[in-house]
């Protein structure tokens, strides 16, 4: 937990429309029913397991920077939330900077300052995460899974995964198998 509780955003704010955030509202949902019974210490430590499994397997840590404030640091999540919500779409710097009501050198800086990496560096780590989640979970062609996160190119995409998972994503979905 240390990871989280040392990160560099105060809070995250899941929504109902991505399908990991809403899982982790559904346990919070039961966790919250749980408390309200008779208490069961196992049950709601199971439930906080799932919760906390939910969010270590889906939301990029980072150390904590003490003088990013908290006005930039609600800008730069809603930029994360911009990237998380269209991936699939074609985004641009200038797109991520409006989400985040900043300019796109001012974007820049704060994904540097806070997350050590690019708006468009990341917008392509959170493809290749939900490329890797479709590829474990799905039979889709690796063409279409390309085209499903966002990638225009075929190649391109094969090329970043493997850079990032050290395996192609073929072998990749046969590893996971």
């Amino acid at each position: 937990m240390l990871p989280f509780l040392n990160a560099s955003l105060d809070y995250y704010i899941f929504s109902s429309s991505q399908e990991w955030q809403e899982e982790i509202l559904s346990e919070m949902q039961r966790l919250i029913q749980l408390s309200r019974c008779e208490i069961n210490e196992l049950q709601i430590s199971v439930q906080i397991q799932k919760i906390w499994e939910h969010i270590t397997s889906n939301v990029v840590c980072c150390p904590k920077i003490q003088s990013t404030n908290s006005s930039s640091l609600a800008r730069l999540q809603m930029m994360m939330q911009f990237i998380h919500l269209n991936y699939t779409e074609r985004i641009s710097l200038s797109d991520i900077a409006k989400a985040g009501n900043v300019s796109t050198s001012t974007a820049l800086n704060l994904f540097r300052n806070v997350l050590n990496t690019s708006p468009v560096n990341y917008l392509i780590c959170y493809r290749l995460k939900e490329a890797a989640l479709l590829l474990s979970n799905t039979e889709k062609k690796v063409s279409a899974i390309s085209i499903d996160t966002g990638f225009s190119n075929k190649d391109y995409f094969c090329r970043s995964f493997k850079q990032v998972y050290s395996l192609t994503p073929s072998e990749y979905r046969r590893a996971k198998k």
